[in-house]
């Protein structure tokens, strides 16, 4: 099973926020800071079709689209395009029961963690994130997190019951659910297209 950590890749340039060039000195515009759509969706695609999508061929489809407009990646644009391409169904859902529902179908999700917020400071970052959900099992998410790191996760984070199995990531449905619950929408569906 494919992963790709972005934090791997800062020799990538990856340019987002082309709708204001005014801030374009502000970050640093690589995959391994703005790249964690490109490498999720490089992850599904591997892992449900038999093509690969290097995460360059990934970034020029996010700027062929128009992905990148935006501060990192749009996959409201991005996911469908991508989709398209590679003949998957794509659908999206701020559901966790219907993450969980797509994923034991055997398709994959990639999810949209919101960061911190009034009131809430995120586990998996503290800004926008997306990552790629792959089983449901047992009140559990299997989870390929594209800026894993074996320091990332705290205290806090086994408290709520996250653990790491080498570079998986196994979360609960309700922290997963609290984690995005302020991004509409907080899951893209992904799944094979059959005749």
């Amino acid at each position: 099973m494919l992963y790709i950590n972005q934090l791997e890749h800062p020799e990538i340039p990856y340019v987002t926020d082309t709708d204001h060039p005014e801030n374009r000195e502000k970050f640093e515009h690589t995959i391994s800071k703005a790249g964690c759509g490109i490498c999720s969706m490089c992850m599904v695609v591997d892992q449900l079709t038999m093509d690969k999508l290097s995460i360059k061929k990934c970034r020029d489809l996010s700027y062929k689209s128009g992905a990148n407009r935006g501060l990192g990646t749009d996959m409201k644009i991005l996911g469908p395009y991508v989709a398209e391409r590679y003949g998957l169904k794509y659908r999206t859902t701020s559901s966790t029961e219907q993450a969980a529902r797509c994923l034991k179908r055997g398709g994959r999700v990639i999810v949209n963690v919101g960061g911190d917020r009034e009131g809430y400071e995120g586990i998996f970052t503290h800004v926008g994130h997306f990552m790629v959900l792959t089983a449901a099992h047992d009140g559990m998410f299997t989870v390929l997190d594209p800026s894993f790191r074996p320091d990332k996760f705290g205290e806090r984070a086994e408290q709520e019951g996250i653990r790491t199995s080498g570079r998986f990531v196994l979360c609960p449905f309700g922290v997963m659910a609290r984690e995005a619950d302020n991004r509409r929408p907080a899951y893209y569906l992904f799944e094979k297209a059959y005749d």
